[in-house]
């Protein structure tokens, strides 16, 4: 299987209209993308819909439900390369964080958790952020931390794939939830999760080739066009 093509479709939509700043400053590029972005990506599914633009284009709800549950997979994953990158051996200093994240199930709540994750994809990338330094890393550790890099890496393609879907339908949705009354009150959440998905696909960019290479040199199926596949169940 090919993944080259949907990840690098991620990277060229995501970084070239997204700046590298705070959720804040993003948010103006995300309004604004309508003009910038296809309605859907060329080579990238939409996971929530078919046609030209999916579900999260025109229902508020289903892109905050999807939102979050991507955001947290990406931070959990985040943490859990970068602090194997640290220290394989005290994974049990990220558990509490870890348990927090998958536990949250409002939009803001995630807004708190965003510089750790800066700070654990900034770690990872330092630490090992080539395909060499990622498969050593994964070469030298035991049985169960290699089997949390996987799921982590994983969940981290995945929840990749779904940022890219959701920074492409935010134009379309944030004007869809303002035009109606009973949406207007989600504004504030609909605009905090399009932040923290513009704000993982700068950070996460440099890491897909690396993490896509660990998967398949173990033979594991990376998420792609074809198939998003599961999230992957991580506990610590």
């Amino acid at each position: 299987m090919n993944a080259s093509k949907p990840l690098a479709a991620i990277l060229a939509v995501g970084l070239a209209v997204l700046t590298p700043a705070s959720v804040n400053a993003q948010l103006p590029n995300l309004r604004g993308m309508g003009q910038n972005l296809p309605r859907s990506i060329p080579g990238v599914p939409n996971p929530f819909g078919s046609g030209p633009s999916g579900a999260t284009a025109h229902n508020p709800d289903v892109f905050l439900r999807e939102g979050v549950e991507a955001t947290k997979q990406m931070m959990v994953a985040a943490a859990v390369l970068a602090q194997m990158s640290r220290n394989k051996n005290d994974m049990a200093s990220i558990r509490e964080r870890v348990n927090a994240i998958q536990g949250v199930q409002d939009a803001d709540d995630l807004g708190s958790y965003n510089a750790a994750f800066e700070s654990d994809i900034g770690a990872l990338k330092a630490n090992a952020g080539s395909e060499a330094e990622l498969q050593a890393l994964y070469e030298s550790a035991n049985r169960n931390q290699r089997g949390l890099m996987l799921d982590a890496g994983v969940n981290m393609i995945r929840a990749g794939l779904i940022d890219a879907q959701l920074v492409s339908d935010f134009p379309a949705m944030l004007t869809a939830a303002s035009r109606n009354p009973a949406n207007v009150s989600k504004l504030g959440h609909l605009r905090t999760l399009g932040g923290l998905a513009g704000t993982q696909l700068n950070a996460m960019g440099s890491m897909i080739g690396p993490v896509s290479a660990l998967l398949r040199s173990q033979n594991v199926t990376v998420p792609d066009d074809a198939d998003l596949g599961r999230a992957r169940s991580i506990s610590l």
